[in-house]
């Protein structure tokens, strides 16, 4: 799995919703959804989100859609979570 950790937001941000390729090494997916699994914060996310992450990795290999299903953090903090 692939953790983002001390991540810029505003950079982040950028990079997410932008149509120029990320610096770097060019990554294997072309889209990708991240799902929060932080169980220390939020217990919602720690088991909820695992699970809803396993879920869609096991439909995206079924199907072959071409995207990766990643975990993350809250990307902001927990004031910008989905729950």
């Amino acid at each position: 799995s692939v953790r983002v950790v001390d991540c810029d937001v505003e950079k982040f941000r950028k990079l997410a919703f932008s149509d120029e390729p990320w610096p770097g090494t060019p990554l294997p997916f072309e889209k990708y959804l991240f799902v929060c699994t932080h169980n220390k914060r939020d217990r919602r996310c720690g088991v909820g989100g695992t699970l809803v992450l396993n879920a869609l990795n096991d439909v995206s290999e079924e199907r072959k859609f071409p995207y990766a299903c990643l975990e993350i953090s809250h990307v902001g903090g927990h004031g910008f979570s989905g729950n």
